[in-house]
């Protein structure tokens, strides 16, 4: 009999041993699924900061941006006079200034990591600088500024940013279309 109970006592207690170890592993793959989760929301966080960042930017710099297009369009065009010509490129130069003045401002807003954070600083540096160059072009000559840094640093700001969303899983955005 002490043998029975030896036997069933050491049964039981192999069987609560392995419902506790099930138990164990139930709690872990509960708390792995829940770090899925809470990576899942990271991501679709970011994802949702890119895109409130990007209509941000939009949003202020669309005018400006289509003022100093506007200036681009009458260069070189027969039916625009020397003065519209200047009027066009004193409003493009205050354009600019702006441009490059909301830049040093903006503040980007929503979660990011710290790598596509300094990505995004890169890319808005690189937009900056389009508007610089642009800025020092126009007071060089106005009548026919060279504007090739300028399309430089905006093409790099383009293919910074696209880099940034694809990373993500996003769409590159046309930031030239956006911003026109």
């Amino acid at each position: 009999m002490k043998k029975a109970l030896l036997a069933l006592g050491l049964s039981s207690a192999l069987i609560f041993a392995g419902c506790g170890q099930d138990e164990g592993q139930d709690v872990q793959e509960e708390q792995n699924n829940g770090n899925a989760d809470v990576v899942e929301i990271s991501e679709k966080e970011i994802k949702s900061s890119l895109l409130d960042t990007q209509m941000s930017l939009t949003t202020e710099l669309r005018s400006l941006h289509q003022t100093i297009l506007a200036y681009e369009g009458k260069i070189g065009a027969e039916d625009v006079t020397e003065e519209d010509l200047l009027k066009a490129a004193d409003e493009a130069k205050a354009a600019a200034e702006e441009a490059v003045s909301k830049l040093d401002s903006f503040e980007m807003t929503g979660t990011f990591t710290e790598d596509i954070e300094n990505s995004l600083k890169e890319a808005l540096d690189s937009l900056k600088t389009s508007y610089q160059e642009r800025l020092t072009a126009i007071e060089a000559d106005p009548a026919n500024p060279d504007l090739s840094k300028a399309e430089e640093a905006f093409g790099q700001f383009v293919d910074q940013l696209g880099s940034i969303f694809e990373e993500v899983g996003l769409l590159a955005p046309d930031m030239a279309k956006e911003l026109s």
